[in-house]
């Protein structure tokens, strides 16, 4: 991705820290394969924010901490806090930047999620990924994913578990057992 800015362009590899932090008019945001990393609460408080695509790529994005905060509900402040998310395509793999110890992943416990895509060029659904986004109606999951992690959808004891989750493979990779839902392959 570039951006021309004063009659230079110059090519967009990073996203910093705080870059669009409560960024009110933002509604969707494509985030190009040539993104590499993306810093700490770079969508915190971006209340208007209800997409996110992360387009196909090879390269694992780096995400930076999804802080846990310290009250009973277990949310965080980090990159999508206070964004009313509602779909999310994610097609390629992610990292994080900081170690587990800040929290959950970006997307952990945003309940005005309903639908979910995963690229076939993503290899790996990482544990907690989209735990407790209990409105989840539908997951798409392309037939690169090779592994999910524990608890990367809504868990078995929710009252709420994703109504359909499709598989674009024959065979369902390890760990999906914990995928709950109805399961369709095509």
């Amino acid at each position: 991705s570039t951006v021309t800015y004063n009659s230079k362009t110059y090519s967009v590899t990073s996203i910093g820290e705080r870059a669009f932090f409560e960024c009110s008019g933002l509604t969707a945001i494509t985030i190009t394969e040539y993104v590499s990393s993306i810093g700490s609460y770079a969508f915190n408080g971006c209340s208007s924010l209800k997409e996110v695509v992360i387009e196909d790529g090879t390269t694992t994005l780096s995400l930076g901490c999804n802080e846990r905060s310290n009250s009973s509900s277990g949310t965080g402040r980090g990159l999508f806090y206070s964004c009313p998310l509602k779909k999310v395509y994610l097609g390629r793999n992610l990292s994080y930047i900081s170690d587990k110890k800040y929290g959950y992943s970006p997307f952990y416990g945003k309940n005005g999620l309903t639908y979910v895509s995963i690229g076939c060029k993503v290899t790996s659904i990482g544990g907690y990924l989209f735990f407790s986004c209990l409105n989840l109606q539908s997951v798409t999951i392309g037939s690169g994913v090779s592994s999910i992690g524990n608890d990367a959808f809504p868990s078995a004891s929710s009252s709420s578990r994703v109504a359909k989750v499709i598989w674009l493979t024959n065979t369902p990779p390890t760990g999906y057992s914990i995928v709950n839902g109805r399961i369709n392959y095509v």
